[in-house]
């Protein structure tokens, strides 16, 4: 069976997949001056983000948990530990990133045999519009 999710259907369902490009985050970065290898960085961990999204939706979890990093916004910081129905509609617009440098990102959990208060009990609400450049360092790690 042939994997629905690609990066095309990423690019036309996910709302920053959709709307930023690698081109465009190319030519952003190099008005900021980056070093040439500081741009390659952030472009590959740019498509790393994408591979990992779709192979997520492909596996089909029965839940999907985000999890945030430490220095996130105070808007992606209160998601941590946020659960999502795996078979959620729209799913795929609810999901990190929500910007770039966003410090939130998706885990399947199988929450099989565990208690439904596992469960968030409604869908986030998710912070958008969030800028493009959430909390990103252009000169530190990405």
């Amino acid at each position: 069976m042939t994997p629905w999710w690609n990066e095309s259907s990423l690019k036309r369902a996910h709302p920053f997949y959709g709307c930023v490009t690698g081109q465009a985050l190319f030519y952003l970065l190099q008005e900021h001056e980056l070093p040439e290898a500081r741009i390659q960085a952030l472009l590959d961990q740019f498509e790393a983000g994408k591979a990992v999204l779709v192979d997520l939706l492909n596996a089909a979890p029965p839940t999907v948990r985000l999890r945030v990093a430490a220095g996130a916004c105070a808007q992606c910081a209160a998601l941590d530990g946020m659960t999502l129905p795996g078979d959620h509609p729209e799913l795929v617009t609810l999901l990190p990133p929500y910007g770039l440098g966003c410090r939130v990102t998706a885990e399947a959990v199988d929450t099989a045999g565990k208690a439904a208060s596992v469960m968030s009990p409604c869908l986030p609400t998710i912070p958008r519009p969030h800028p493009l450049c959430c909390v990103l360092d252009l000169h530190g790690a990405p």
